[in-house]
């Protein structure tokens, strides 16, 4: 966009050092996911426990989407924002979303559509749904303990690659 091509900076807060932004405008319907940048900001905000809360970010965007692939690509922008902020391992959350991801697995649509077709049980989706719901979201609420362990209390820290 002339006029605006690299007068805009994003400063410190979300980069390391300032970086002007370029204004080049791409139409991308498909990949239009929101803003990554303000999202790891705001749960920046859940300052210590970040670490559980980024879990189950992962565990909502592959409920969502279906895929933990199309959740890292959702928010895994936002996971390495909001990991630098707070001091916290950008490896660490990023394996924190894929991890709660796959506890979300369970609950996404096609899954269920799969388990049921599968068992020959038509008509039944909302049965398996609310079965393993439960067990769905304790499961993303202990990797969300253990990601936060791993996060602060040795020897858990340890087994996080910086």
């Amino acid at each position: 966009m002339a006029g605006l091509h690299n007068l805009v900076e994003k400063m410190p807060l979300v980069v390391r050092v300032p970086t002007k932004e370029g204004a080049v405008h791409v139409l991308g319907i498909l990949s239009a996911t929101g803003t990554g940048t303000t999202l790891g900001l705001a749960f920046a905000n859940s300052g210590v426990f970040y670490p559980f809360f980024g879990t189950l970010m992962g565990w909502i965007g592959v409920a969502k989407t279906g895929s933990d692939t199309a959740s890292n690509v959702l928010y895994g922008g936002m996971q390495k924002v909001a990991a630098e902020q707070l001091g916290l391992s950008p490896n660490l959350m990023g394996t924190a979303n894929s991890s709660g991801g796959e506890m979300g697995k369970m609950i996404d649509a096609q899954s269920i559509v799969v388990a049921s077709t599968a068992t020959k049980w038509f008509n039944h989706e909302g049965d398996i749904l609310r079965f393993v719901f439960f067990h769905s979201i304790v499961l993303a609420c202990l990797v969300g303990g253990l990601v936060t362990l791993q996060a602060y209390v040795w020897p858990f820290t340890l087994m996080v690659v910086h």
